[in-house]
């Protein structure tokens, strides 16, 4: 029927009416009830055929009731036992759902196939850097010129701006750095956050389900849109790794399903979800997908996914760059600086011994990020930001391979294949998710 009517079933007119009226309702009844009859014993696989459903094997929640017969409703009974038979809407059809994902979850859950690599022993890097605050800060070519009153050899005014120390120097009751072969900083300008000493997964073999990092620490609803479990429960941890069972949408609003009872919003999680290599990619080639929505990273060898880990790139200023490239040159370390924007601009920014940078679109690279800790959301300047441990890791790893000695290399000198890039948006008119 394409209208339900509601009507009053009290008899209504004359008296001479009524009758009537009560053996049309009669024969309705014993219409409708004919009807669900037959529709109880017909074979759920044929109505599965007949209606386009998909088959019950890696079905996600949105394509769990996939009818494209929208002009009924299928009473409870059905919508529990046969799901696939009905449209995405009437009694019961979100409580059908959700039960028939969650006994679908396999017993015992598996394991990601990945490892955690060893972390090292001392540093993340071999340099040790310092981040200038207490702005503006001058440094000069000697603290004696400083003494003097002289000029200051450059002022660091604002934004991001961090040095690699070479000594520490005392100069009559002071405390000074040298950053730079003639440059020196006082000390009372100088902090030493330390680098994050995250880092991804190797994968042993291709993964079952998609699996994500969380974004900030939570406790699972037990339900898309509910509550989260009561606080006695364990929370799991920032950057906890979790495989995506199920996937469900609530008013606009994407749930997954990382266990048993357990869901969580989708934008609470980095997702990684394995490819076949883009249009373009030689098969066997090595590529990397870089996706700028779920801010991960996942490196394979043709159609094997063997590296899998948080990203950080361009905010909605300065995006970094769609579509598919080739790294073009390899550099150990690099000074980065803005060189089209005046100190004091917010989008200031001067970096250096920048590890492990790979650039695959001009000045657009992967480079290792000592100065922050925020992978899996937005925030460089257009680059792809990787935490030193996974810079160190895909250099290594990315062709052309570096020459013993060599500071750089390029294709063109290398002749040993390239490494692709394909970086892409999967949500749609770039949006990006909310900050953790």
């Amino acid at each position: 029927m394409s209208k339900l009517w509601i009507r009053d079933l009290r008899s209504h007119g004359s008296p001479s009416e009524r009758p009537a009226s009560a053996w049309f309702r009669r024969i309705r009844s014993g219409v409708v009830l004919l009807l669900l009859g037959i529709l109880c014993l017909i074979s759920p696989d044929n109505v599965g055929a007949q209606t386009g459903a998909l088959p019950a094997e890696g079905l996600q929640g949105g394509e769990l009731f996939a009818s494209d017969l929208e002009n009924y409703l299928c009473p409870r009974q059905i919508v529990q036992r046969t799901p696939q038979r009905c449209p995405p809407f009437g009694p019961g059809t979100r409580q059908a759902r959700i039960s028939y994902l969650s006994a679908r979850l396999p017993r015992p859950l598996p394991d990601l196939p990945a490892t955690q690599l060893p972390q090292p022993v001392d540093s993340v890097t071999s340099f040790t850097y310092g981040r200038i605050y207490d702005l503006p800060a001058p440094s000069y070519r000697h603290p004696a010129e400083a003494a003097m009153g002289l000029d200051p050899l450059r002022i660091f005014q604002s934004n991001i701006n961090w040095v690699s120390l070479r000594a520490g120097v005392t100069y009559g009751d002071e405390l000074w750095y040298q950053v730079n072969a003639n440059e020196y900083i006082r000390a009372q300008h100088i902090d030493f956050p330390e680098p994050s000493s995250f880092q991804g997964v190797q994968i042993i073999e291709s993964p079952e389900y998609p699996f994500a990092w969380l974004r900030r620490a939570l406790q699972p609803s037990p339900a898309p849109g509910a509550s989260p479990a009561p606080v006695g429960d364990s929370v799991l941890p920032i950057r906890h790794l979790v495989s995506i069972f199920a996937t469900e949408t609530l008013n606009g609003e994407r749930w997954v399903m990382v266990g048993p009872g357990q869901w969580i919003q989708h934008d609470a999680a980095a997702q990684v979800t394995p490819k076949a290599p883009p249009p373009g990619v030689p098969p066997g080639a090595k590529w990397i997908e870089i996706d700028t929505y779920e801010q991960t990273l996942a490196a394979y060898e043709g159609e094997r996914l063997v590296y899998a880990t948080l990203t950080t790139s361009g905010q909605p200023e300065v995006l970094t760059p769609l579509g598919l490239f080739r790294i073009y040159r390899k550099v150990r370390t690099a000074l980065m600086q803005s060189i089209d924007r005046p100190m004091d601009d917010r989008f200031w920014y001067y970096l250096e011994d920048v590890e492990h940078a790979q650039f695959f679109n001009e000045r657009i690279s992967l480079h290792a990020a000592y100065w922050h800790d925020d992978f899996g959301s937005v925030r460089s300047n257009g680059c792809v930001n990787l935490a030193p441990l996974d810079a160190r890791w895909l250099y290594a790893w990315t062709d052309p391979q570096l020459p013993p000695g060599a500071s750089w290399v390029s294709p063109e000198v290398a002749d040993e294949g390239q490494t692709w890039i394909w970086v892409h948006h999967s949500a749609p008119a770039l949006i990006q998710k909310p900050p953790p």
